[in-house]
């Protein structure tokens, strides 16, 4: 059973690390860094907006469906980066919670993320996992509020 907790683990820290190289790379780096994380919520997003679009024949109706598409493309985003952090943190603290098991480590792991902090770790290094994913999950969503009136200003 540990060699599965430890195998989790180690995945979840790969996906931590996708995730954080996801935002660093699309806020933060000035020039384009490839993430699989972000080009996969593009295309889907990209493929559903079109799809519904591709129904209708005059511009009207597709301009108004495709113009929602940046905008929803950024919250998905940012829901896919908390979603991966949230699996990620919660496979890294499975082998350190001591009751409740996988349930016990996503509960730690989404108390910590949205920084609430409403479920008390019990061990040290829970304790510094679950303060890093509470900096982790408060970062993101500061880099990309800070990132939208850039945004909107290249745009006006």
């Amino acid at each position: 059973m540990f060699v599965v907790r430890d195998l989790a683990a180690a995945v979840g820290a790969l996906l931590v690390i996708a995730a954080g190289w996801s935002v660093v790379g699309t806020v933060v780096v000035p020039r384009r860094i490839r993430s699989w994380l972000t080009r996969a919520v593009a295309i889907s997003v990209n493929a559903a907006f079109h799809f519904v679009a591709d129904g209708f024949d005059s511009y009207e109706p597709r301009d108004r469906i495709l113009a929602a598409q940046a905008p929803i493309q950024l919250i998905l985003q940012i829901v896919v980066w908390l979603a991966v952090f949230e699996l990620g943190f919660s496979l890294v603290l499975w082998p350190t919670v001591s009751s409740g098991g996988l349930a016990g480590a996503f509960e730690l792991a989404g108390s910590s993320l949205c920084t609430l902090g409403y479920l008390a770790p019990r061990h040290a290094g829970s304790t510094g996992l679950a303060d890093l994913a509470s900096l982790v999950g408060l970062g993101t969503v500061a880099l990309q509020i800070g990132y939208l009136p850039t945004l909107y200003a290249a745009f006006s």
